[in-house]
């Protein structure tokens, strides 16, 4: 009958514990990226300014949604309920 201690000691132990270590160590390492999701309230009405600033990691992509328009031009309230996703470093809303 094989003991605990014979039993850390094996082989296939050994390799089963090395393979659960790796997949542990290494689970947002594999092609995944960081993506935040923020949500929003407004109580701003629809078609309103809104007036919102966001930074990325590495000027990456982001997405908006509940709000018209772009970076450039500005953005519109679309609905009270606002969703930004993306590798978020920070974001500003003003008034």
């Amino acid at each position: 009958m094989k003991t605990i201690t014979n039993l850390f000691r094996s082989a296939i132990f050994s390799r089963l514990l090395l393979v659960i270590l790796l997949f542990i160590g290494t689970e947002n390492a594999v092609g995944q990226t960081t993506t935040d999701v923020i949500r929003l309230k407004t109580d701003k009405n629809i078609g309103e300014e809104f007036n919102i600033d966001i930074e990325t990691a590495n000027n990456s992509a982001f997405t908006i949604e509940g709000l018209n328009g772009n970076d450039e031009d500005g953005y519109t309230v679309k609905s009270q309920t606002i969703v930004v996703k993306g590798n978020i470093e920070s974001m500003t809303c003003y008034k």
